[in-house]
């Protein structure tokens, strides 16, 4: 059978064969890749109630596992005295998460443009509500590992899922705005785990660090599976040309053309993460500066109940309240994501099309700071006799720049590589977690040899480092994207 192909996405080709309600005579299938730009079905069309309802669904879902990540990290000394294990060993059941995370991405990117967003969403996330059992249990040690590797590995579907999904909803011109909400939930989710933690640990017992999550993580399932339907645009076409078909006509999805196979979802969905990865050069870019950023953020956070909690001596509770520090930093991140969502719409209006790196400016303004937050937090948080509130200032310039720099290199994935951005994230946060693990493994290792203020210290050093980074992408990266394949051609 000769198959007809439309050029490219939203190409009037494709509108027309939906909205004539063309039949063909059997000798040719049109294939279609879009819908009509007013057709109700394509998820930027949906009533504004039911697209916040579905963020007020998958932010909290984000939350909860992004939570679920740290909020064990008060109980790291329980394991080291119930198992009799060193710290650095104790320290695995945070460290495999981030194994978790690393993987995750290989798996749930390719089910997401291969099958669509639900199946990315709702079974892993049952599943990772469910292997909160064991680890809530604990019935050794290895259990509580091996559960929260799995935690990690089911947990990473929401953490990767969600920037996609946003894009599927909101359109470029106001999705400055909705990151910016979420950022404050979205990044202050690991630093209020360890709070409510400590709370767990000191009144109830270890256990609850499971069970809270879940109770939380089963009621939003449900309302995910429920409430929120399928987003991707070519499942979305694919369902469509299905009914066109039962109707008569001779049509295929764009996606139903290669029958899908083991071996086209490893080669094209598997590979496709690393495939950008390097052979695209702003992404490539973007992922190496994340990937370092986001290591020295986690390396941060072991060392915040270090200054607080060993050299301050504060309690199992109090040396955990100044993340509250980091949540308020991270709450002027949105805010001037917000702010400057209106200077990016003028940008558009004028160029007449997406710049994805004029969303860039806030992450050079993170860039230029983040190494005085990390410099200001190791000086004085090295020492007792210097007053709290001083790493407190300096946990609240790192948590704004940590949320910048996650949450505009999200907007930058999302705006440049839209049909492919779940391949993208995954791509990014492949590194990230892989960074992320080694910090952690070696951070107590690194204060003990380097001391306090040196590892910081060396870790700001590392800031000034890559500090040009966004200073270059900004101006490169639109060269970078135009030989790109992966790119959005409209850009």
């Amino acid at each position: 059978m000769e198959e007809k192909k439309a050029s490219c996405i939203g190409e009037d080709a494709d509108a027309s064969v939906l909205e004539r309600g063309e039949e063909f005579d059997g000798t040719e299938a049109q294939i279609i890749t879009t819908l009509p730009p007013g057709d109700p079905d394509l998820p930027f069309n949906y009533p504004l109630s039911k697209r916040i309802v579905y963020t007020l669904i998958l932010v909290p879902l984000y939350w909860i596992s992004s939570m679920s990540s740290s909020i064990l990290t008060p109980g790291v000394p329980y394991l080291e005295q119930k198992y009799n294990v060193s710290p650095e060993v104790a320290e695995l059941s945070m460290a495999l998460v981030l194994v978790g995370y690393a993987i995750g991405p290989m798996i749930w990117s390719p089910v997401a443009e291969a099958w669509g967003r639900r199946w990315q969403w709702t079974p892993p996330t049952i599943v990772f509500v469910i292997f909160q059992i064991p680890v809530g249990l604990e019935p050794n040690f290895q259990t509580v590992l091996v559960g929260r590797f799995l935690q990690g590995l089911f947990g990473s579907a929401s953490i990767i899922g969600l920037g996609s999904s946003m894009a599927d909803i909101w359109p470029p011109h106001i999705r400055g705005i909705i990151f910016g909400i979420n950022a404050f939930a979205i990044y202050a989710a690991p630093c209020f785990g360890p709070l409510l933690g400590s709370f767990f640990m000191r009144w109830v017992n270890f256990g609850w660090l499971s069970w809270i999550i879940l109770i939380l993580g089963g009621v939003y399932t449900i309302l995910l599976h429920f409430i929120v339907p399928e987003t991707y645009l070519p499942i979305i076409v694919k369902k469509r040309a299905q009914k066109l078909r039962a109707e008569g006509q001779n049509v295929k999805a764009a996606i139903e053309v290669t029958p899908l196979t083991f071996r086209i979802v490893v080669v094209k969905y598997l590979y496709r993460p690393f495939q950008m990865c390097f052979e695209d050069k702003a992404l490539w870019f973007l992922c190496l500066y994340t990937a370092i950023s986001y290591g020295l953020v986690y390396g941060f956070f072991v060392a915040m109940p270090i200054a607080f909690g060993e050299i301050r001596d504060f309690d199992s509770v109090l040396r955990y309240v100044p993340n509250v520090a980091v949540m308020i930093g991270v709450g002027f991140s949105a805010a001037l994501l917000i702010l400057t969502n209106k200077r990016f719409q003028r940008i558009v209006q004028e160029a007449g099309k997406v710049v994805p790196e004029a969303r860039l400016d806030n992450l050079c303004i993170a860039a230029v700071i983040y190494p005085i937050g990390l410099f200001i937090f190791g000086w004085t948080g090295a020492y007792s006799q210097v007053h709290w509130i001083g790493p407190c200032i300096g946990g609240a310039i790192t948590g704004f720049c940590a949320a910048t720099i996650f949450m505009v290199s999200m907007l930058y994935i999302v705006d440049s590589f839209h049909q492919y951005s779940a391949s993208g994230i995954a791509a990014n946060g492949i590194l990230r977690a892989l960074v992320a693990v080694l910090i952690v493994m070696v951070m107590r290792i690194m204060i003990d040899k380097m001391t306090f203020q040196g590892t910081m210290s060396f870790f700001g050093g590392i800031a000034i480092l890559i500090a040009p980074g966004p200073f270059i992408l900004r101006s490169r990266g639109e060269r970078w994207r135009k030989r790109s394949k992966w790119a959005n051609p409209e850009l």
